[in-house]
């Protein structure tokens, strides 16, 4: 179901931003997302979902930025919180989905000795290191 803005301002205080980036300061209003996707799976399932759902978010992450959306997916989240907040009994979130539109541009760079922490440099812009196709594909 949709949401309210003052819901989707709820469902961001449930996330958790940027770990590796401390001290940094959460996106200011205007550059939160403004949707949020909850993957969610029925309680009583007690198999491991988290690849399923990793695929699905993926998938829809790139129809996204096909269209220009800016996307991040979330493992890290109020497990206690969030499924009070969307009240779906039953079922239990697995990740969640922030849509918005970009307020920077990323900078993907290749990992220096499998380091993958992403990190902001002086002139404040985000870079994010990625293992090579070579180190991950055996």
């Amino acid at each position: 179901p949709r949401v309210a803005p003052d819901e989707c301002e709820r469902v961001f205080e449930t996330l958790g931003f940027a770990a590796y980036l401390r001290p940094w300061v959460r996106p200011d209003v205007g550059e939160r997302p403004v949707a949020y996707l909850v993957l969610m799976s029925e309680e009583e399932v007690n198999t491991n979902l988290a690849i399923d759902a990793g695929i699905a978010a993926e998938a829809m992450l790139l129809v996204a930025r096909q269209r220009g959306i800016g996307g991040c997916m979330f493992g890290s989240f109020n497990r206690q919180t969030l499924p009070e907040l969307i009240g779906r009994e039953g079922y239990k979130p697995i990740l969640v989905i922030a849509l918005g539109y970009p307020a920077e541009e990323v900078v993907l760079e290749d990992a220096v000795d499998g380091n993958i922490k992403y990190y902001r440099d002086s002139e404040d812009r985000h870079h994010v290191p990625k293992r090579t196709l070579d180190e991950i594909i055996i």
